[in-house]
């Protein structure tokens, strides 16, 4: 986040963000690639702000961890 992303590492995040649950995945693409703010994804998804927090975490650790795998 905050630094431009090498172009060329799309497919590779394309493909981690394939192997993620579908609400990991709908949260990190609000969040993490669109930008949206909290409130904002939580109005989108249809759920509280608490449960974006909490989401957001739990898909930030296991993209990490496909990620360096």
């Amino acid at each position: 986040r905050g630094e431009p992303v090498d172009p060329a590492l799309a497919p590779d995040v394309r493909a981690v963000l394939a192997q993620l649950a579908p609400e990991q995945r709908a949260i990190l693409v609000l969040r993490d690639l669109e930008g949206l703010i909290e409130d904002e994804a939580a109005a989108q998804l249809g759920v509280a702000k608490g449960t974006v927090k909490s989401r957001l975490f739990r898909a930030r650790e296991a993209f990490a961890k496909r990620w360096s795998s």
